[in-house]
Parts: structure tokens; sequence; C-alpha cells
């Protein structure tokens, strides 16, 4: 009966820690999909500076998200946003029409992330 007893805690905390880590990573990738809303915007209008602006705030706040995220997502999936937001800045310096191309391409990266890491019974089991 303790074995029971055991089990059933461990599937709880599992169920549980699942449950919040899904609540984490949709609040994060919200507040960074808002953020890169605004990058687009600024750059579409050719506000540069503000633009570049946005873009290094977007980046501080993805690597302080990343630090926790790393823990709960497979890495592969992180990596390929790294590699596409280290060229962020570098690209609204240059005033590059890829801009626009590599923002959607993050925000379809981070809906993804979004989206596969909403908590659901087949996820969890």
């Amino acid at each position: 009966m303790t074995r029971v007893k055991i089990s059933l805690f461990i599937m709880a905390l599992l169920v549980v820690t699942s449950f919040f880590s899904g609540v984490y990573i949709n609040s994060g990738c919200e507040k960074l999909l808002n953020r890169i809303n605004a990058v687009q915007e600024l750059s579409s209008q050719g506000d540069t500076a503000d633009a570049i602006n946005c873009a290094q705030l977007f980046s501080r706040e993805w690597s302080k998200f990343r630090k926790t995220a790393s823990a709960m997502v497979k890495s592969d999936k992180l990596s390929e946003i790294d590699r596409i937001s280290a060229r962020i800045i570098p690209l609204i310096k240059e005033q590059s029409d890829e801009v626009s191309a590599d923002l959607k391409e993050l925000e379809a990266l981070l809906n993804a992330l979004k989206n596969g890491e909403m908590p659901s019974l087949r996820s969890i089991f």
C-alpha cells in the first residue's frame, strides 16, 4: 500500500510540474511574441533606432527566458530561435529586407514552442 501511495504522489507531482512548466513556457512565449511584433512595427515604419532598442530588449528577455526554458524544453527547439534572434539586430542595422522574413520565422518558431508545450493529458502521460 505504501508503494501505491508513493507512486500516486510521484504521478501527481509530475502532472503538477508539467502543468506549471507549460504555463511558464506559454506566458514567456507570449511576452516574446509581443516584443517581436513591436520590433516588426518599428522596423516597417523605418524607425531604426527604436527597432534596435526593442530588438536588444528582446535579446535580453530571450536570454533570461532561455536559461529557465532549457530545463523544460529540448535544446534543438531553442537553438533555432537562438540562431535567428542573433541575426535580427545586424539585419536592422543594415536595413535589410530580410528582417521581416526572419521576424516572421522567429514568430512561427515561438508559436510552435508555445503550442507544443501546451499541457494536455497526451503530453503529460
